[in-house]
């Protein structure tokens, strides 16, 4: 959520325009600082006090996870995590560290999510909620007639018109359950 680099703006009746956003931490970063807290409400309260982009707020129950990391982490200004691959259902990323450290996606977790790293399945620890209460976030919703999704989806995955639309249909079926999860709100209700 904190690697939206542009929000759309504009007045009823006029032109849409992209404006950057200046604060985009970028798709994944090291963080220098670990801290472990009760539960997802401390976390989205203590989201107030810290820099997300520095500090990572971690459930209690995820500190075996992280092998008990806790405290300052070694961060070199040579690490590097870059997103190589996005599909839609798996991302892939280069991660480079001379010195190891804790890595945060800024992708909101999903029930049933694997990981691996070179190969070998890792636990995943769910860090810093999913912002949702934090003012440094912008929320947009993107939306599309079927036909431009369409031919998104071919463009971009090189797949036959067929094989869009199934992998649309496929896509919109699980977003009504992972909206309501995450967002407490109901699919299909406007709110602002």
């Amino acid at each position: 959520m904190l690697n939206v680099k542009y929000g759309i703006m504009g007045q009823e009746g006029r032109e849409t325009f992209p404006v950057p956003n200046p604060h985009a931490y970028g798709n994944g970063w090291f963080v220098k600082d670990v801290r472990y807290v009760a539960n997802a409400d401390e976390e989205i309260l203590g989201l107030h006090q810290v820099n997300p982009k520095e500090t990572a707020l971690v459930a209690e129950k995820y500190k075996d996870v992280l092998g008990g990391t806790e405290g300052r982490q070694p961060v070199d200004s040579l690490s590097t995590v870059k997103l190589t691959a996005y599909d839609a259902n798996a991302l892939t990323y280069e991660v480079n560290s001379p010195n190891g450290g804790v890595v945060v996606f800024s992708e909101i977790y999903y029930p049933g999510w694997q990981a691996t790293v070179d190969g070998q399945p890792v636990e995943i620890a769910c860090a810093d909620y999913i912002l949702r209460d934090n003012k440094r976030c912008i929320n947009v919703f993107v939306h599309a007639d079927i036909e431009e999704r369409v031919k998104t989806v071919m463009n971009r995955q090189h797949i036959s018109e067929q094989e869009a639309r199934e992998l649309i249909r496929k896509m919109d079926k699980t977003r009504p359950n992972y909206y309501n999860f995450y967002s407490d709100k109901e699919w299909g209700v406007a709110s602002y």
